[in-house]
């Protein structure tokens, strides 16, 4: 890491990333997105980027890496699976990039009165969802 000395109210007051801004465009503005407790969120571009190009070669199964472990999108079930873990699934679509969607990988939607290159992102605001998903064995 840095080394550099940590300011006694860092963890009151953290310097965290900015929300995403944009969104990359696929052809047809399609994204893809991934279940999560009460509605969808979108994959981040990287990942996203990566699961079209499968999609679009029609591979029935491509692998990304999301937070660390692998897991196995499975385009005939509509699936995201883990794959060290089996059994953590969930269900995962190709859908308009216009659709109501909680946030993007994890971080909830900024409301539209705040721009996004303002508005720091919160712990708070990152999706429990999520950090189940990279820090647990539970789904």
């Amino acid at each position: 890491m840095c080394r550099q000395e940590i300011p006694a109210n860092y963890l009151d007051n953290p310097n965290l990333i900015a929300a995403p801004q944009t969104s990359v465009a696929f052809e047809g503005s399609y994204q893809w997105f991934y279940a999560g407790r009460n509605g969808w969120w979108q994959y981040d571009d990287r990942t996203s980027s990566e699961i079209e190009a499968a999609y679009k070669k029609g591979e029935q199964q491509c692998e990304v890496l999301i937070a660390g472990f692998l897991y196995i999108i499975d385009f005939q079930k509509n699936l995201q699976i883990r794959r060290c873990d089996p059994y953590r699934k969930r269900q995962i679509k190709r859908d308009l990039i216009t659709i109501q969607k909680k946030g993007v990988a994890g971080i909830r939607q900024v409301p539209e009165t705040v721009s996004a290159g303002e508005a720091p992102v919160n712990v708070d605001d990152i999706d429990s969802d999520t950090l189940e998903n990279s820090l647990s064995d539970e789904d």
